[in-house]
Parts: C-alpha cells; sequence; structure tokens
C-alpha cells in the first residue's frame, strides 16, 4: 500500500521500494538497503543517487564506504504542499494560457 502512495507522488516501483527499505533501516550501506528491498546492488545505487537528487534521501560518507538514511516523511509532506501551493498561485496564468480565461481586449480606431 505505501508502494503505490508513493508512486502517485512520481516514484516508480524501484525507487518506491528502496526508499521504504531506506526509511526501514535508518542509516545503512548500499548493500543492506538493497537486500531489504530485493533490488540488485548495482540498480540501488543509480535509484538512491536519483532519490538524493529528488531530496527523499541523504548520504554520509564514513570510512570510505557511503550511508544513506531517508528524509523524515514530514518534511516531505511539507515539501509537496508548499509545491502545490506555487502550482496553485500560478494556475490563473495557466489558464490564460489555456484559453479558459477572458482576455480583456483594447480596440484603436483611427479617424472620427
Amino acid at each position: 500500500m505505501l508502494t503505490k502512495l508513493l508512486e502517485n507522488i512520481g516514484l516508480n516501483s524501484k525507487e518506491a521500494k528502496v526508499y521504504l527499505a531506506t526509511l526501514e533501516l535508518g542509516s545503512s550501506p548500499v548493500s543492506a538497503i538493497a537486500s531489504k528491498a530485493k533490488i540488485n546492488r548495482v540498480t540501488s545505487y543509480d535509484i538512491l543517487e536519483k532519490l538524493a537528487k529528488k531530496g527523499l534521501l541523504n548520504f554520509i560518507v564514513k570510512n570510505k564506504m557511503k550511508y544513506f538514511s531517508a528524509t523524515d516523511p514530514e518534511i516531505i509532506v511539507s515539501e509537496y504542499k508548499k509545491r502545490a501551493i506555487e502550482l496553485e498561485k500560478a494556475l490563473p496564468d495557466l489558464k490564460r494560457l489555456h484559453g479558459d480565461t477572458i482576455h480583456p481586449r483594447v480596440r484603436y480606431y483611427e479617424g472620427l
């Protein structure tokens, strides 16, 4: 159920599995996350890097190994709420571009 929920916000199924595994394990190396998510370790590296770029994961380097940890879900929810508010503010401009709103028209006449 949580996997489907994460897919609804834009993650694919593998990304959702990796995020949930990282959330459950805490700060862990890639090998532990990959085995928990039941995904190939090499594929997990790519997925973890993508999730880190999206802001869903953080990583630190200890003893020349990367340890990934999931961002707090409350922070993620607040970020998505901010994005939704920004999109809602832009809605009139988007509707105008789409042609849903009436544009004021100005006509100029020459002569009397």
